[in-house]
């Protein structure tokens, strides 16, 4: 799913992976934890995808189910990544 939302860039796939609190690669990051727990995956496995601690990404999981609930582009972008 990095790769879904990075394509061929792999700058940006190690941007999303780094540790980068920038605003635009967080939301890239929710909307990939997002779409990856939404297919079954673990806590656990997507935190080791994204080189984060698993409560990072349940932390990051919460914000996204705020977004989907109050962002239309950002359900969009989630959308765009279930395809």
């Amino acid at each position: 799913m990095i790769f879904a939302v990075a394509g061929n860039d792999k700058e940006l796939v190690a941007a999303i992976r780094a540790g980068s609190t920038a605003e635009r690669l967080c939301r890239l990051r929710q909307a990939v934890i997002w779409v990856a727990k939404d297919r079954g995956y673990s806590f656990h496995k997507i935190a080791r995808a994204l080189n984060r601690d698993h409560s990072t990404v349940m932390h990051a999981h919460r914000i996204a189910k705020t977004l989907r609930d109050r962002d239309p582009a950002f359900v969009a972008a989630c959308e765009g990544l279930m395809v």
